[in-house]
């Protein structure tokens, strides 16, 4: 076997058997599975009768084993522990309810096996279940060498997609397994991603070839329990922690690359605008006096540069201090700060969408229009939500005339 396939399960029901025959259904087939099931203590009934009839089923295939958690590890540990039987050159995570394109494990280990400096292979993924699907990305050019793709990952919000990559195995033994915290596995997956890099490139496949199911609102998902069981503070607190993982995995990459080493201070402040934008994510999009000025300082200090990195940056401070604007309803600061990210980065589709918005504050529906068609066209690179919701929202309010 070339790969192992690692599925953490907790209380996953009947939607696992989609999973295992998306796995069967792949025209690659020299894998095998390793199902590490956390136990449902509330409900153990249940639990076992779920595992006899969705799971054990597919136990005659000798390519899958199951292994049962005698208590509840949580999603991170779980992954963890699956990590540690991998034995073979090649693994995949695998959620237990998304699925996999039947090309999938072929597309990327072929990448994989012509790259040999690349540590990991991932490709878009497109939501299904949701009110509104769309197609999720994180854009990491192939060629780029490896400290222009550690800043386009920071600077893309530090987003975990490359952890539903196929991986080196090889990797495990400087991400050591899975990250673990104190916070149910916050922000493990991202930490996870960045700590590939210690390894090697990663590349992307801008296809979609990854279907990642979104549970109705009223379900309790692993990712919704981690961000609305945890009270504000010990979500800043696990931020933070986060935090301290982030900087030690790029002091690390620091070691290694002397092109980061070189512009240090640029990674290092891409990251705090991650940690900015991520604070503003689940704890509040109003901002503090003192991450105000951090914005204001990292706004003064890259003004003056014309290189395509700080443009980002730039963007990425304006964008922040956007959202805190807009939560106090500050009109005035909502419009000087969208238009002073559009003069950044004109491209980008969330500041198209951001000066969309203004422009629907001012009634100005045909400008707003143009600018949510103009995140259209980058927007099936990165994410295509935030887009479909304002054009859904400005379509009840506005009709061109005849």
């Amino acid at each position: 076997m070339s790969i192992t396939i690692c599925i953490p399960s907790f209380m996953s029901g009947e939607f696992i058997t989609s999973t295992f025959e998306s796995l069967i259904k792949q025209d690659y087939k020299d894998f095998k599975v390793i199902i590490f099931v956390d136990p449902d203590l509330d409900n153990p009934t249940q639990d076992a009768i779920n595992i006899d009839t969705y799971i054990k089923p597919f136990l005659s295939d000798s390519r899958f084993s199951m292994f049962l958690n005698k208590k509840r590890l949580g999603w991170s540990k779980n992954i963890a522990e699956i990590l540690k039987k991998v034995n073979t050159p090649y693994f995949a995570i695998l959620p237990h309810d998304d699925l996999w394109s039947p090309n999938y494990l072929s597309t990327l280990l072929k990448i994989l096996e012509s790259n040999p400096d690349a540590v990991c292979a991932y490709a878009d993924f497109f939501t299904f279940g949701a009110e509104i699907n769309y197609r999720k990305a994180v854009s990491i050019k192939q060629n780029d060498g490896l400290s222009l793709q550690v800043l386009s990952f920071l600077l893309q919000n530090m987003e975990a997609m490359p952890w539903r990559g196929l991986i080196r195995s090889s990797c495990l033994n400087k991400t050591n397994y899975f990250p673990q915290d104190n916070f149910q596995g916050l922000f493990t997956e991202c930490e996870f991603a960045f700590s590939l890099f210690l390894s090697g490139k990663l590349i992307q496949i801008p296809e979609i070839l990854y279907f990642k199911k979104i549970h109705p609102k009223e379900v309790m998902s692993c990712h919704r329990e981690r961000i609305l069981k945890q009270s504000k503070s010990k979500l800043f607190d696990g931020l933070m922690d986060h935090k301290e993982k982030m900087v030690l995995i790029l002091q690390k990459l620091i070691l290694i690359n002397d092109d980061i080493k070189i512009n240090s201070d640029i990674y290092f402040d891409a990251l705090n605008l991650a940690i900015s934008n991520r604070y503003q994510e689940i704890i509040s999009k109003n901002l503090d006096s003192d991450q105000i000025l951090h914005l204001n300082t990292i706004i003064k200090k890259y003004g003056a540069c014309q290189h395509v990195e700080s443009s980002g940056l730039l963007a990425k401070a304006y964008m922040c201090l956007y959202r805190h604007w807009r939560f106090l309803k500050e009109i005035k600061q909502i419009k000087i700060m969208a238009d002073n990210a559009y003069s950044c980065l004109p491209n980008s589709s969330e500041v198209n969408l951001a000066l969309a918005e203004v422009l629907i504050d001012e009634k100005n529906y045909d400008g707003a229009l143009m600018h949510i068609a103009k995140s259209l066209e980058t927007a099936h690179k990165t994410q295509t939500l935030s887009t479909q919701i304002l054009l859904n929202k400005i379509s009840l309010i506005y009709a061109p005339e005849n």
